[in-house]
């Protein structure tokens, strides 16, 4: 059944749904009772749909198919906004969209050249672009893409709520239309090429929407002289053959779309046409960061009345005290998001203008180095010569015409504030410092114009000079970059991977023994150690077996990984550029039972030195230490000093100590337990591990008894009855049994719940006392006769 999160979560996405609408008819509907009416005829509407998801979730159970609701109003909403453009355009989509001849040879172009882009790359190996898969990878060769995310959605109905943007997916339904028929016609066929060509359906749309875009360049730079028409032509073929560009044009994502409605809003808004509101809400729902630009336009076209409202004090309060709730909402709805995807190694500024130059600036125009990290193609972390002489002399001509006052002044200010947009977003917060070419198409046209600006400060020769040299090198060199990106790819072999969620990794060292990992949660987990080598992976982890490695992406910022064994044998981790040898992060906790906890850890700054730490007060009691061993099994750690004098630290059934030179200093002798000999059994250091974990986490006063003492504050009924299992059997049950005696409640309430087996776990610990609480034992068994169903279970939600 539905939670309240999820359904607050659907309602979250519909809404946004519901007041583009409402947007829209705003705008093409002028009778103001027409207006109110539609307006709340679609009221009606949304109120039905959720009154149908909670119906259906009721009754049947079941969040499934939750997803197919949304679909289905997405639909309604489309047909609505069809039927109102037929109706108060009289027939607009009759009518012929009137081009000049250089706009007709503009779409021709941007859409030839996009369409060459693709057929160079699927020609020569048609599955680099990686579609869904079937237990949810969605992977191409480059990153992983949105519109794959939404496509899933759509063709697969299992999620209860979108997993991108919801606006951003209903801007794309009409383009999934045709997928999503082709999808249904083939999908019995046990053909599985249908997931590429689900892909390559999208791509193609993508570059009629490419060819779309470069019109409204032309538009945005055109005038109605004949020389600057010229001028304007060829700045439109830099845009065509540029790297970005190149990039919407071979893999299916948002930006195609996002720059077509990007450019859409502008030219609307030069035109006068009311009609860039509703583009620029779009725009907005296609790439969220387009909220500034469109928030510029809206100050640029009100601001007379900005100035009114500045003079009046009572209306600018008013309207203050909306803009912070706003940003509140805002925050609300989004911080989790813009806090996942920043950088946050934020203020090392080496590592900022490293990536300035290397990661915004040099893909613009200019392909970077490639790195075949199989299965990925990534960037190098350093740009050549050539691409930063191309930037040096863009960036001049670029700042020349952010300055150029005899140009258009609005549009000159729209791209100074585009540019320092992806500057502060991209670089100095990180989201997508190793992916800048990703993101460039939604910025680099923005440098064009200020370049074009540029060069009309000189004399017509200059300007043909420079305008067709930079034009000429940039479709060279971006050429061989293409047919190099091209070779690259040849080399990969795609298969149609099928991931589990729990996915077995291995390495072969060289007497081929293997080193096991799984894939789960998004961290690779060694095996022999437990601990997370990596975290935060994007998407899935391959193996690849001829090169003995294991890649992948993480999620954030684009850094990717390889995990390999080198010549020496040596187990190495390479993120990005930086490799080093893995070396597990060892730690101890003394401190069973009702004693106080001591941590022996590694220091943060000094990865081989380590520190004892006392846990309640977080008091140093030795530094620099450096491990020699850990015996698990006799519960002591062997190190030495920064003077290099032998240390051991060690707990045995009397206490917490620790031997210097012979001498016995007393940590803690606070209380008695019984620690088993386990020297019989043949997997004696294991149980003597889990021994030691289940009596560190009994609290110091015996009063309560942790999962895990350093993240919970309270016990769980679950992991109690297992560790009073074991200290049972170890002759320890004294030690919780202060927390047995104050035990009130027969649910633990850990996940909110009143979870069944929570009796059953709360008798077995009760049961294990002489002294029983008969009063909560006759509540347990009061709640186990009314929890219990028909066929004589207990029946209830449990983790």
């Amino acid at each position: 059944m539905i939670t309240l999160t999820q359904l607050v979560e659907l309602l979250k996405n519909i809404l946004f749904i519901y007041l583009s609408l409402n947007v829209f008819i705003c705008i093409i509907e002028k009778n103001s009772n027409k207006r109110i009416k539609n307006i709340l005829i679609n009221f009606i509407l949304l109120v039905s749909l959720v009154l149908c998801i909670v119906t259906y979730t009721v009754f049947t159970k079941k969040n499934t198919l939750i997803l197919s609701f949304q679909f289905i109003y997405e639909l309604i909403v489309w047909a609505e906004m069809i039927f109102y453009i037929i109706k108060k355009t009289k027939g607009i989509l009759n009518k012929k969209i009137k081009l000049s001849k250089k706009e007709k040879i503009v779409f021709i172009c941007g859409f030839s050249i996009s369409l060459l882009y693709l057929l160079i790359l699927a020609i020569n190996n048609y599955r680099y672009i990686m579609p869904i898969i079937e237990y949810g990878g969605i992977e191409n060769v480059y990153f992983n893409a949105d519109t794959h995310r939404s496509l899933q959605d759509i063709l697969n109905y299992k999620s209860i709520t979108s997993s991108i943007h919801p606006l951003y997916r209903f801007i794309l339904l009409p383009i999934y239309v045709p997928v999503i028929i082709y999808y249904n016609l083939v999908k019995n066929s046990g053909n599985n090429t249908i997931i590429f060509c689900s892909s390559f359906i999208l791509v193609f749309i993508q570059n009629i929407i490419n060819a779309v875009t470069t019109v409204f360049f032309y538009k945005l730079l055109n005038k109605d002289d004949e020389e600057k028409s010229k001028i304007s032509f060829v700045a439109t073929l830099l845009l065509i053959f540029s790297l970005p560009f190149f990039w919407i044009s071979i893999i299916p994502e948002t930006y195609s779309i996002t720059l077509c409605l990007l450019l859409g809003t502008i030219y609307a808004y030069k035109k006068k046409n009311k009609w860039f509101i509703f583009l620029g809400i779009l725009s907005i729902g296609a790439n969220l960061i387009n909220i500034v630009l469109v928030f510029a336009i809206l100050i640029h076209k009100y601001k007379e009345n900005i100035k009114k409202l500045l003079n009046n004090k009572k209306k600018l309060f008013i309207v203050i005290s909306i803009v912070i709730f706003l940003m509140v909402v805002f925050w609300g709805l989004f911080g989790n998001y813009i806090i996942k995807w920043s950088d946050k190694d934020i203020f090392n500024i080496k590592k900022r203008i490293t990536y300035s130059v290397n990661k915004l600036f040099v893909p613009l125009v200019l392909g970077p180095e490639i790195i075949n990290n199989n299965p990925y193609i990534v960037e190098a972390n350093y740009p050549n010569i050539i691409a930063a002489i191309l930037l040096a002399i863009l960036l001049i001509f670029s700042i020349i015409g952010a300055f150029n006052s005899n140009e258009n002044c609005f549009l000159r200010y729209i791209c100074i504030i585009q540019i320092a947009l992806f500057i502060g977003t991209h670089i100095f917060l990180g989201y997508g410092t190793n992916n800048g070419i990703i993101y460039s198409p939604l910025y680099f046209w923005a440098f064009i114009i200020l370049y074009i600006y540029g060069i009309k400060k000189f004399k017509k020769y200059i300007q043909a000079l420079f305008l067709i040299i930079i034009l000429l090198f940039v479709m060279f060199y971006n050429s061989i970059w293409i047919f190099k990106l091209n070779r690259e790819i040849s080399k990969i072999y795609f298969t149609d991977p099928q991931y589990s969620p729990n996915h077995e990794l291995y390495l072969r060292h060289k007497d081929n023994s293997l080193e096991e990992f799984y894939y789960i949660n998004d961290s690779i987990i060694s095996i022999s150690s437990g601990k997370a080598i990596v975290e935060e992976i994007d998407g899935v982890a391959y193996y690849n077996k001829e090169n003995n490695c294991i890649t992948g992406n993480i999620k954030g910022n684009g850094d990717w990984f390889k995990i390999f064994i080198d010549d020496k044998d040596k187990l190495k981790i390479i993120v990005t550029e930086n490799e080093k040898e893995f070396e597990e992060k060892s730690y101890y906790i003394f401190g069973m039972g009702k004693r106080e906890k001591y941590i022996l850890k590694n220091s943060n700054d000094k990865f081989d030195k380590y520190k004892l730490v006392k846990w309640s007060d977080n008091k140093v009691i030795m530094d620099e230490l450096k491990i020699d061993a850990i015996n698990y099994e006799k519960y002591e750690v062997n190190a030495k000093s920064k003077e290099n004098n032998n240390i051991k630290i060690f707990e045995n059934e009397n206490g917490i100590y620790i031997k210097k030179d012979n001498q016995i200093e007393i940590l803690e002798e606070k209380t008695h337990i019984n620690i088993p000999d386990f020297s019989m059994y043949s997997h004696n250091v294991m149980l003597s591990k889990l021994f030691n974990e289940i009596m560190v986490n009994i609290d110091v006063d015996g009063k309560n008894i942790y999962p895990n003492f350093m993240t919970y504050h309270s016990s769980w009924y679950r992991d109690a009855a297992m560790a009073a299992m074991v200290l049972e059997k170890t002759n320890n049950l004294d030690q919780i049994k202060p927390w047995v005696e104050t035990i009130n409640s027969i649910y633990d309430k850990q996940n909110g719940e009143c979870e069944p087996d929570n009796l059953g776990q709360l008798l077995f610990i009760l049961s294990l006392y002489d002294e029983k609480n008969e009063k909560l034992i006759e509540e347990i068994l009061h709640e186990a006769k009314i929890i219990k169903n028909s066929a004589g279970f207990l029946e209830g939600n449990t983790d």
